[in-house]
């Protein structure tokens, strides 16, 4: 991630390299397409970066730091790097503490509140609770009022 050492085969770089992708894609939230053209690049046949995912991160994010430690520490704080750790396929992410319910209410507007421990406010009418095909799988949160709604659901249960 943060050299371009040559190693023959599929080495350790190539590993950590893929995990960074993941990390972008998945924990950071950035589109598969996003971080392609952010990659640093060429000009005049010289890579413009001497460690192409510290550039490419740099570019998508505007932080100049070595954004490395962080993403070590992330993963390092779910699989020790001292124990044997397994996964079902071959992207960790997302990892971190998840945002828990604090407190669930009912709005004089119909709608159910629901706060959660992040500080985040959930909401959902009456009417999307009717039209309500499963369980919620993923929020929205509106630019008018920031309030998260739900966009899409999961199949029924």
């Amino acid at each position: 991630m943060n050299s371009l050492l040559p190693y023959p085969g599929n080495g350790p770089g190539t590993g950590c390299s893929i995990l960074f992708i993941y990390y972008l894609f998945t924990q950071l939230g950035y589109s598969i397409p996003e971080i392609i053209a952010a990659a640093p690049g060429y000009q005049n046949g010289v890579l413009k970066s001497t460690a192409p995912l510290r550039g490419v991160y740099q570019n998508l994010t505007g932080d100049m730091g070595d954004p490395f430690p962080l993403f070590k520490q992330l993963l390092d704080s779910v699989f020790p790097p001292d124990k044997v750790s397994s996964l079902s396929g071959d992207n960790p992410f997302p990892l971190g503490i998840r945002p828990v319910l604090k407190e669930v209410f009912a709005g004089g507007d119909g709608a159910i509140y629901a706060i959660m421990d992040n500080g985040n406010l959930l909401s959902m009418t009456d009417e999307e609770m009717a039209r309500s095909d499963g369980p919620i799988t993923s929020l929205e949160k509106s630019e008018s009022d920031g309030i998260s709604r739900p966009c899409s659901r999961g199949a029924k249960a």
